[in-house]
């Protein structure tokens, strides 16, 4: 068996250099200086450059997200008059009974007895099947008018006459939704 293995001693020799660590050298100084001074402009050019590079990013989506938005409106768009031609006299038939009805109570409010004479379309009498004979105490009788669309009625006592248009409240949101579609395509045109 072997003995043990000792290990070789080694003897701390003080350190006999001067120490200079307290003073820098006014080359040190003038070098610390010019490396600070250079490394803040060139701290300074990067954060310039990076800020270039995010405001040029950000237009870059904003122009894309507009050209996208166009793109998606246009394509959208036949789909949205296809919906609104088809909805649009529906809305008005299903509409038209309740304002019909309202115009009814209030000039049955305002006259005594007088019978009351409801004109609409030939294609309205359908929606208005149910109406009754009588409303407060007063007749009603329905005709028909070949010159009026199915969005209006007129509603006729002895003192007063109510026209009830839905056409032009139609025709305004028609327009409404339109101009939305010319605006926000204008506004990606002309940023």
């Amino acid at each position: 068996m072997p003995g043990p293995a000792f290990l070789e001693a080694f003897e701390l020799v003080p350190d006999t250099r001067e120490d200079t660590a307290d003073t820098p050298t006014e080359d040190w100084v003038e070098g610390h200086a010019a490396g600070y001074a250079q490394g803040l402009s060139d701290a300074a050019q990067e954060q310039a450059r990076l800020s270039d590079d995010l405001v040029q990013s950000l237009n870059d989506q904003a122009f894309a997200f507009f050209e996208a938005k166009d793109h998606i409106l246009r394509t959208l768009r036949p789909m949205f008059d296809a919906l609104i031609g088809a909805f649009v006299p529906e809305l008005a038939r299903t509409a038209m009974k309740p304002k019909v009805i309202e115009a009814l109570l209030t000039i049955a409010d305002d006259q005594t007895n007088a019978p009351i004479v409801v004109t609409v379309s030939p294609g309205l009498l359908p929606v208005l099947d149910g109406l009754g004979e009588r409303i407060d105490d007063h007749p009603l009788r329905i005709t028909t008018d070949p010159a009026l669309t199915d969005d209006q009625a007129i509603v006729s006592g002895a003192e007063q006459e109510i026209v009830v248009d839905l056409g032009t409240i139609l025709r305004e949101a028609q327009d409404i939704l339109g101009a939305l579609g010319d605006a926000t395509q204008r506004k990606a045109h002309h940023g």
